[in-house]
C-alpha cells in the first residue's frame, strides 16, 4: 500500500513544479479570456488565467498531460439575457500539451449557463497546440464545446485547432470519450430548437501534422446547424442535424447513425464555405446529414461545399456527401 503514496506524493510535486514555473494563477484569479469558472472533471489539467496578449486582450491557457480532458466551466453571467458572451472580442482561450506528458489530446468542454436555455457566444479565439520539446508548437488536439441552449461564432471568432466538435447534445463519456470504433455518442440533446450558428466572417481551421486513428475533423451536432463562415479542414467535416446520434470515426471517415432526428423544419442551411487544401493524404469527407423527428425536414445548401480536389458529390439517406483525397 506504500507505493501509490509515493505516486501520489511524486505526481503532486510535479504538478506543483509545472505550476509554480509556468506562474499558473490560482482558480479565483479575477482576470479571464473565458468568462467561467473551470472544474476538472477528468485528466491532468493545469490553468493560466489572464495572460496579456498582442491583441490587447486576454489569454487562458489550458494545459493537459492526459490525453483525455473533461472541464465543466461556469459560466460568470449568471442574471443576464440573451446569448452568454463566454468568449469576447481579442480574447484568447489556448489548449496545449505538457511536452514530455503527452503528445495527443482530446478535452471536452461543457459549458452550462444558469439558465440552459441561453447559447453561448464566441467572439474571441480559440486555440489548440502540440508541442515536443525544443521544437515549437503546432496546431493539433481536439476540442470538444457543448452547450446546451446553443453556440453562437460570431463574424469576429476564429477557432485553430487540430479536430473540433460543436454540439447541444450531452456526450456520454462512460467508459472514455469515445466508445467502441471511436464513437462520439452524442445523447438526447435538452432543448429540441437549439442551434449551433456559425456567422458569416468567422473560421474555422482544423489541421494538425500529428497523425491519430481519428484523423482530422470537424463535427457539429444540433437540432439545428447555421454555417454562413468558412471552414477549412485538411480531414473530414460532418454537419449532422439531429436531436441525437452517433458518429463514429475512424481514419477521417465519419459513420453516423441518427437516435433522435430533428424536429426543425429547416435543420441545416449552408451559405458559408466547407472546403480543405488539397495536398493531403488519405481519406476525406464532407458529410451533411439530417433525418425528420416527426414531419418532413429540408436542408438549404448553398456557398461552397467541396474540397480544392473533390469527387463527385452523391447523395443518400438524408445526407450530401461530397469526397475527397
Amino acid at each position: 500500500m506504500g507505493c501509490p503514496n509515493i505516486r501520489r506524493s511524486t505526481r503532486a510535486r510535479l504538478l506543483a513544479g509545472v505550476a509554480l514555473a509556468l506562474g499558473l494563477a490560482a482558480p479565483g484569479h479575477a482576470q479571464r479570456a473565458l468568462q467561467a469558472v473551470p472544474t476538472t472533471a477528468q485528466g491532468t489539467i493545469a490553468y493560466a488565467f489572464g495572460i496579456a496578449n498582442a491583441q490587447g486582450g486576454l489569454t487562458d491557457r489550458v494545459q493537459i498531460a492526459s490525453t483525455a480532458a473533461i472541464i465543466d466551466w461556469t459560466p460568470t453571467d449568471v442574471a443576464g439575457t440573451g446569448p452568454v458572451a463566454i468568449l469576447p472580442l481579442n480574447n484568447r482561450l489556448e489548449f496545449i500539451n505538457i511536452p514530455g506528458a503527452n503528445t495527443t489530446y482530446t478535452a471536452l468542454n461543457r459549458i452550462v449557463p444558469a439558465d440552459p436555455t441561453r447559447p453561448i457566444l464566441f467572439e474571441g479565439t480559440v486555440q489548440s497546440r502540440i508541442q515536443l520539446t525544443g521544437f515549437p508548437a503546432v496546431p493539433g488536439g481536439a476540442v470538444w464545446f457543448y452547450s446546451p441552449g446553443g453556440i453562437i461564432l460570431n463574424g469576429a471568432s476564429r477557432f485553430d485547432v487540430g479536430s473540433l466538435v460543436l454540439t447541444t447534445s450531452p456526450i456520454d463519456t462512460t467508459g472514455g470519450l469515445f466508445g467502441p470504433g471511436n464513437t462520439i455518442r452524442f445523447g438526447q440533446a435538452p432543448n429540441a430548437g437549439a442551434s449551433i450558428s456559425i456567422a458569416p466572417g468567422a473560421l474555422i481551421t482544423a489541421n494538425s501534422t500529428f497523425a491519430t486513428t481519428t484523423g482530422n475533423y470537424v463535427a457539429l451536432v444540433a437540432p439545428q446547424i447555421t454555417q454562413g463562415g468558412v471552414a477549412n479542414v485538411s480531414g473530414s467535416v460532418a454537419y449532422v442535424g439531429a436531436e441525437s446520434a452517433n458518429v463514429a470515426i475512424n481514419a477521417g471517415l465519419f459513420d453516423i447513425s441518427f437516435t433522435t432526428g430533428s424536429g426543425v423544419a429547416t435543420p441545416i442551411v449552408h451559405t458559408g464555405t466547407t472546403t480543405g487544401p488539397a495536398a493531403n493524404a488519405g481519406n476525406r469527407r464532407i458529410a451533411i446529414a439530417s433525418v425528420a423527428k416527426n414531419d418532413a425536414i429540408t436542408m438549404l445548401l448553398g456557398g461552397q461545399i467541396g474540397f480544392s480536389t473533390p469527387g463527385a458529390p452523391t447523395a443518400a439517406d438524408g445526407a450530401i456527401v461530397s469526397a475527397g483525397g
